[in-house]
């Protein structure tokens, strides 16, 4: 594992950011990159390259989960459990930081038993392990309690993790980290608590605005995908589809979306396929819809976390509401409740008029 101290995180809080990325926070006009032509641009996709503030905000949520991988691959704090909508870009921020700092890690996105559990941190025990999207593990008992030893020790970072089979006890020590991704909150109950308390607990909830913004600035990239590449100005009519279509149809803009509807043009392309690429990203569209989680308990959680994010932009009155409604499907009675659940009672005007 590369040892942080070799690396200097604070010569500049944009150390990990794309440096097209950087230049377009930095920029207010597209004259800013010299040899590029964007004389194909459409108003449409003008208006989502120049969104700086989207860009940045989307940035900071970013940041925060970069400083959080930081701090547990430092070893100070066992693990790290990040979630949101599916779709916004939760594994990416996390693989991309760790092959940024030139950090192996082993990858479970499969149903993970918890005796399987136990092997993979046995065998690995000095490794970092990314889960992503295994819901269906929180449900097993057994596998919360081997997280809970490996996520915490009394003495040194050194946890000691025991399975019980057959009569006979199995041990191992391990010294590495966890970092999860997920679609749902950790539920509140004293079992889960236990093990919440070990680690980092970072919602990622981005703006409609944010992934619009995020996408845009990377189809000024352009696309590779086996070998062919989607130029820019294509990568840009796709996005301006998506977000179009999802407008209409009242589904959520996903990277997740947006980079499929890039591969399935790619393939439209190449005449792999008798769908239109429109025809697949409508598919994509419909597919992309992230249901607000089941419980009630797991929908206020979420809610409140955007209704803080709405209060922080400064957004009041109608311009609040309808962004509340257009991320939760609820009215504006909702949006109040939630601020008083945040101990905010009087929302009114923007701190800074």
């Amino acid at each position: 594992m590369k040892s942080l101290q070799s690396l200097d995180f604070r010569s500049g809080r944009l150390y990990y950011l794309p440096p097209l990325t950087i230049r377009l926070v930095c920029s207010e006009t597209l004259g800013a990159f010299p040899g590029r032509s964007y004389h194909r641009l459409s108003s449409r996709s003008t208006h989502l390259v120049l969104n700086p503030e989207a860009l940045k905000s989307y940035e900071a949520k970013v940041f925060g989960i970069r400083g959080s991988i930081e701090l547990v691959l430092d070893r100070r704090i066992a693990g790290l459990y990040i979630w949101g909508d599916g779709g916004v870009g939760k594994s990416h921020v996390v693989t991309t930081t760790l092959q940024s700092m030139g950090v192996k890690y082993l990858l479970h996105n499969s149903r993970m038993s918890a005796p399987a559990l136990f092997d993979h941190l046995a065998n690995s025990p000095h490794d970092v392990h990314v889960f992503e999207d295994l819901e269906t593990m929180t449900e097993d008992k057994s596998a919360w309690d081997v997280l809970r030893s490996a996520l915490w020790s009394q003495d040194d970072q050194t946890r000691r993790i025991t399975w019980n089979v057959k009569g006979r006890t199995e041990q191992a020590a391990f010294d590495g980290s966890l970092i999860f991704t997920a679609n749902v909150p950790l539920q509140e109950n004293n079992r889960v608590n236990a093990l919440a308390s070990r680690l980092i607990n970072y919602p990622f909830h981005p703006t409609e605005a944010e992934i619009l913004a995020l996408a845009a600035n990377l189809a000024l990239q352009g696309h590779e995908h086996q070998g062919s590449r989607l130029p820019p100005e294509a990568c840009l009519e796709v996005v301006e589809y998506v977000e179009k279509r999802s407008r209409e149809t009242q589904r959520k803009c996903s990277i997740r979306a947006i980079v499929n509807a890039w591969r399935a043009r790619i393939s439209y392309e190449n005449h792999k396929t008798r769908l239109s690429w429109q025809e697949s990203a409508d598919l994509l569209v419909r597919q992309s819809f992230t249901a607000m989680p089941q419980t009630r308990e797991a929908r206020k959680i979420v809610e409140q976390k955007i209704a803080e994010d709405i209060y922080k932009k400064g957004l009041r009155g109608a311009a609040a509401h309808d962004e509340f409604a257009k991320a939760t499907g609820k009215a504006k009675s909702a949006w109040y409740d939630r601020l008083k659940e945040l101990g905010i009672r009087n929302p009114g005007k923007p701190e800074n008029n």
